[in-house]
C-alpha cells in the first residue's frame, strides 16, 4: 500500500511520516508528503496511492475537497481527514465522502498506529482473489440492473436455493462468518454487500436476520422485499444510511415509505427555516410531533432527510455548495445532531441579516452564485429579500458591478453550463442544473449568447479535447 499525506504545515507532514515509518508495517511500501492540495492531486495522478491521510484546514484547496477530487480520480481512494477543531463542519463521519477515519491533533501514536493496522487488514482482504471474483458478480448485477440472486449464484459452487435478501454495512469483515450458503462482496464506495441465497419461506425470517446482525458485528441495512439484486441492494442501503437515527438499531428493514413522505419533508423543511434563536426549540417538538405520526421505518427516512436537507441549506448560505454538508454524529440517536443544525442554520441567518443590510450587492452576487440553479431566482426575488426597491436595487447594482442583475445571472448560468456540457451531460440535464424550465429556453439562450446550439458547443469542445 502507497500513502499520500497532505498538510500546508510540512513540518508537521514529514513528522507524521516518520511517526508511520516507524511502525514498520510490512504492507506499507512507500509513504509520500505534499503541502498543497494541488500538489497532492498531481503525486495522485502519477502514484498508484491507496490511502490519503490530509489535513482539513488548508489553502486554497481544503482537506474536503481534496477528498472530494481525489476520489473522483481514484474511486477506491481510502481518506483519513485530520484536524486540531473538533466541529460541527469537519464532523467525525463524512457522510457524502465516505470518510474511513478521523484523526485529532495532536495525533497520539497508539491512536495512529491502531487506524492504521484496521485500514490495513481491511485493505488486505479487500485484495484477495476470492474477494475480487466476488466484486465482480456481484457488481456486474449492480450495473445490470435486472438480474435475481439466483441467476447471479446458480452457476457458482454449492448455490443452495433462490436468492432471499441482501444486507449491507460499512466496511468488511475482520473476522469470518460462519455461516452456510452466503457470498460477501466489498463495494466501491467501502460497503460490504452480504448476498444471502435462503429458502422463499424464511425469507421474512426477521429474527434469524437479527442474528447475522450480531454475528457480523456491525449495524446492517437489509432488504427482503424485492427481486432484482440492484433493487435489493438500493432498499438495503438506503435502510444502513438511516440507522443513524436510532442508533441503538444493530439491523434497520427497509419497508415501503408512507406516501406522503415528500410532502410531510418539504413542510419541515419549511417548518425549521423559520428557526430564531428563541424558537429551535419549538421547531425540535414540532418535527418530533410529525415524526411520530409515521411508521418507524418511515421515521427514519423523515428524519434523515430533513437533518440532509438543513446541512446542505447551511452549507449553501455558508458560501459552500450542496451535498458537502456533515451530520455531527453522537451515537445518541437523532435529536442533538437536528438541535445542532438547527441552531447553525438560525446562527447563519441572523448574519445573513446583518450583511444583506450592510452590503445589499455583495450579497446578492453571493447569492446568485449559489442559487442560480433556481428556475424563480430573479430581480423580484432577490429585491423581496433585500425590502429593496427594483430601481434603487437595480442603479445600485449596476454602479459596483459594471452589469445588470440580468447580465451577471445569465453568466453564472452559462458559465456552469458550459462545464456541464463538457463533462458529457445532456441538454435536459444540464437545463435543470442552470435554472431553466426546459430544454428548449436553455437552448435558446445559450445560442443568443454564444451563437451556436448547445449540442454543437458540446460535440465540438469533445473533438477540442480529443485532438
Amino acid at each position: 500500500m502507497k500513502l499520500l499525506i497532505v498538510d500546508d504545515e510540512f513540518q508537521s507532514c514529514q513528522l507524521m511520516a516518520g511517526k508511520i515509518r516507524s511502525f514498520h508495517f510490512p504492507e506499507i511500501e512507500e509513504v509520500f508528503c505534499a503541502k498543497s492540495g494541488e500538489e497532492a492531486l498531481h503525486i495522485l495522478e502519477k502514484q498508484k496511492i491507496q490511502l490519503l491521510i490530509t489535513d482539513i484546514c488548508m489553502s486554497p484547496m481544503d482537506g474536503l475537497e481534496l477528498v472530494a477530487k481525489g476520489k473522483e480520480m481514484i474511486p477506491e481512494l481510502i481518506c483519513v481527514l485530520v484536524s486540531a477543531f473538533d466541529e460541527f463542519v469537519y464532523a467525525r463521519r463524512g457522510i457524502q465522502l465516505q470518510i474511513r477515519d478521523y484523526w485529532l491533533k495532536p495525533c497520539g501514536t497508539e491512536q495512529m498506529r491502531a487506524s492504521l493496522q484496521e485500514i490495513l487488514e481491511e485493505y488486505h482482504s479487500k485484495c484477495s482473489k476470492k474477494q475480487l471474483f466476488l466484486n465482480t458478480i456481484i457488481n456486474e448485477a449492480l450495473l445490470s440492473g435486472d438480474r435475481t440472486l439466483k441467476e447471479v449464484f446458480q452457476d457458482t459452487k454449492a448455490y443452495p436455493g433462490n436468492g432471499a435478501y441482501v444486507a449491507v454495512w460499512d466496511g468488511i469483515l475482520n473476522r469470518e462468518v460462519i455461516l452456510p450458503g452466503f457470498w460477501v462482496c466489498m463495494l466501491p464506495n467501502g460497503r460490504s454487500l452480504f448476498a444471502c441465497p435462503e429458502a422463499p419461506e424464511n425469507r421474512r425470517n426477521e429474527n434469524a436476520l437479527k442474528l447475522l446482525a450480531e454475528r457480523i458485528g456491525r449495524v446492517c441495512g437489509i432488504s427482503s422485499l424485492g427481486s432484482h439484486v440492484a433493487e435489493l441492494y438500493r432498499q438495503a442501503e438506503l435502510a444502513l444510511s438511516v440507522s443513524w437515527v436510532q442508533n441503538e438499531k444493530q439491523v434497520v428493514f427497509w419497508q415501503e415509505v408512507s406516501a406522503d413522505l415528500d410532502v410531510r419533508v418539504s413542510e419541515a423543511r419549511h417548518k425549521a427555516m423559520e428557526v430564531t434563536s428563541k424558537n429551535s426549540e419549538e421547531i425540535l417538538e414540532w418535527i418530533e410531533e410529525k415524526q411520530s405520526e409515521l411508521n418507524q421505518f418511515s421515521a427514519m427516512v423523515y428524519i434523515d432527510r430533513i437533518c440532509h436537507d438543513l446541512a446542505d441549506e447551511i452549507a449553501v448560505l455558508d458560501g459552500g455548495q450542496k451535498n458537502s454538508g456533515h451530520i455531527l454524529l453522537d451515537g445518541h440517536g437523532w435529536r442533538r445532531p437536528l438541535m445542532i443544525l438547527l441552531k447553525k442554520l438560525a446562527e447563519i441567518k441572523a448574519s445573513q441579516v446583518e450583511k444583506r443590510k450592510k452590503s445589499p450587492v455583495q450579497w446578492s452576487l453571493e447569492y446568485i452564485n449559489t442559487h442560480f440553479e433556481q428556475n424563480d431566482l430573479d430581480l423580484n426575488m432577490i429585491t423581496g429579500k433585500l425590502g429593496l426597491t427594483h430601481q434603487y436595487f437595480s442603479q445600485l447594482f449596476h454602479t459596483q458591478t459594471g452589469r445588470t442583475f440580468s447580465e451577471y445571472l445569465l453568466d453564472c448560468r452559462m458559465k456552469e453550463a458550459c462545464r456541464l456540457l463538457l463533462h458529457g451531460e445532456t441538454i435536459s440535464e444540464v437545463a435543470v442544473k442552470v435554472g431553466y424550465q426546459s430544454p428548449h429556453s436553455f437552448a435558446r439562450a445559450f445560442k443568443r449568447m454564444f451563437g451556436i446550439p448547445p449540442k454543437s458547443f458540446q460535440s465540438g469542445g469533445k473533438q477540442e479535447e480529443r485532438s
